[in-house]
């Protein structure tokens, strides 16, 4: 349930990553690098299919890889490769990968897009993108749209500024499919296609007379001594793996399976494998052995951020709360972004100082409005993932699920065992001032207190009157369906389902927070 009083959120951040890096060359201008596509590449970029991958139209090495003629040779003369590089020298320190976006070539929308694909990349790692900072950092990725196509240098080059372009189109078409620019970040941190693997003509047979003349060298094999396959099998389904038509003369395959795909498409661009996944964490995120859970970086010990009252949380800290906020961002069209005092007037300021976790609901439009979470341990007390998700979901309008206008209908509230004085917080809500979108009484919303609440003995003080099907009142391990549906349904136009992440459709819904 969510307050009219909306709060409009719009989010803007910066991105910054680490790890191997190729070797460096004469080129102290990171754009005298870059070849010019050819002639074909740039009319058939202009009318791309929704199969089409614009990353091997980009007339670089291997399609969107940035070398020198140098480095080119150098990694022509080896032929025994894998898929990452190994040299700590190429790595981003830390997993800390500094990068600015050049705004001007970008829409809004192109710019949040980039902003998705780190953050998607920081859900699964320990790696962190960072806003370039000129007095903080060497060397730092520049995101440009002025390139044609898509590409990146492999690794950190360790010169200073690197180029990665993505060539602006429409959401989800040419550059900008998310999982396309998370290709070419996978670059940046380190990482060749998957078909350029040492171990590749057991996996695949290249199919050399089906190749357009003149690029031949897209499918060379890198030198084992140079990249780290980390002990992760070949993976089709890699999003860094081209597909069975890259560069072909005539639509034909160029690439054939050697084993059953179990139902992987090669060239997908819809998101990470789970090997994608091991290998970036086996290569900065020490001793990762599954994929099933966000990785909290175990070494970093720079602060990001430092919160108001002198109270200065820790970096995993910080970067939780930022995951809060962005897992919100995966699923609606919600924006958080940074506050800025010369373009904000109301603006989320999240502290520390106070006990307890709480905020306001909704948008006051008074100007600063706080948000508390007493820290602690991640996922403990208010560090909860989806108790800092909670705290958001009120200040983006929502109240809490039992407070709802309809709850009699689907719980008792056991009066005579709240405790004295607590009774309050049991109050229901006005249906004048409150909506549930046409969605359900949901049990299993991450805005629903727990069964025990405020008890004054520990007995049941919220009852359900229906089955809970699965359910647990009170849960802080996920938002529901129904929670996602209603944030939808308050802010992003026509919104029905909860299958996909949903695109911004417009970009008026932004939050700002410091």
């Amino acid at each position: 349930m969510m307050a009219k009083c909306f709060f409009k959120l719009f989010i803007a951040l910066i991105i910054c990553a680490t790890i191997e890096c190729l070797p460096t060359s004469e080129y102290e201008d990171p754009r005298a690098m870059i070849k010019a596509n050819t002639p074909e590449n740039l009319e058939k970029l202009k009318t791309l299919g929704p199969n089409d991958l614009a990353e091997e139209l980009s007339g670089q090495y291997q399609g969107d890889i940035v070398m020198s003629p140098e480095e080119v040779a150098e990694y022509e003369n080896s032929r025994n490769t894998k898929t990452g590089l190994i040299a700590t020298r190429y790595s981003w320190a830390g997993g800390i990968v500094p990068y600015r976006i050049v705004e001007s070539d970008f829409t809004l929308d192109q710019v949040s897009y980039i902003h998705r694909g780190a953050r998607r990349m920081e859900e699964v790692t320990c790696l962190r993108f960072v806003p370039y900072d000129p007095k903080v950092h060497n060397d730092f990725i520049t995101v440009t749209g002025s390139g044609s196509g898509c590409f990146s240098s492999v690794g950190r080059r360790g010169t200073g500024e690197q180029i990665l372009n993505l060539q602006p189109y429409d959401l989800e078409v040419g550059c900008f499919r998310l999982h396309t620019i998370i290709h070419e970040f996978m670059h940046a941190v380190g990482f060749y296609h998957m078909q350029s693997a040492a171990e590749r003509d057991e996996w695949v047979e290249i199919i050399w007379d089906k190749i357009r003349a003149g690029t031949e060298g897209n499918f060379n094999k890198q030198s084992a001594t140079v990249v780290s396959n980390y002990g992760v099998d070949y993976d089709y389904g890699s999003v860094m793996h081209y597909s069975k038509t890259a560069f072909s003369i005539d639509g034909s395959d160029t690439i054939v399976a050697l084993r059953d795909l179990n139902g992987e498409t090669m060239g997908q661009r819809v998101r990470m494998s789970e090997k994608d996944i091991l290998r970036l964490n086996r290569a900065y995120c020490y001793d990762v052995e599954t994929t099933q859970a966000p990785i909290v970086n175990p070494g970093l010990a720079e602060l990001i951020m430092s919160f108001v009252n002198n109270i200065i949380n820790t970096l995993d800290q910080v970067s939780y709360i930022h995951r809060g906020a962005r897992r919100m961002e995966e699923v609606t069209c919600l924006r958080f972004v940074p506050y800025d005092p010369k373009v904000h007037n109301d603006f989320i300021t999240v502290t520390g100082s106070g006990s307890g976790c709480f905020s306001s609901v909704g948008r006051r439009g008074t100007g600063e409005q706080i948000l508390n979470l007493q820290p602690n341990n991640l996922e403990v007390g208010c560090f909860r993932l989806h108790t800092i998700i909670h705290e958001f979901m009120h200040a983006v309008g929502f109240y809490h699920m039992q407070s709802a206008a309809e709850r009699d209908e689907w719980v008792e509230i056991v009066w005579d065992k709240i405790q004295a004085g607590t009774e309050g917080n049991f109050a229901k809500q006005s249906e004048t001032v409150v909506s549930n979108y046409g969605v359900d009484y949901d049990y299993g919303s991450v805005m629903h207190y727990p069964s025990v609440s405020f008890s004054i003995d520990g007995s049941p003080t919220i009852i359900p009157l229906k089955d809970l099907n699965g359910e647990t009142m009170g849960q802080r391990v996920r938002m529901s369906e129904k929670d996602i549906l209603r944030l939808n349904s308050a802010y992003c136009s026509d919104v029905v389902s909860t299958e996909v992440p949903i695109v911004n459709p417009g970009s008026s819904h932004t939050a700002y927070f410091t």
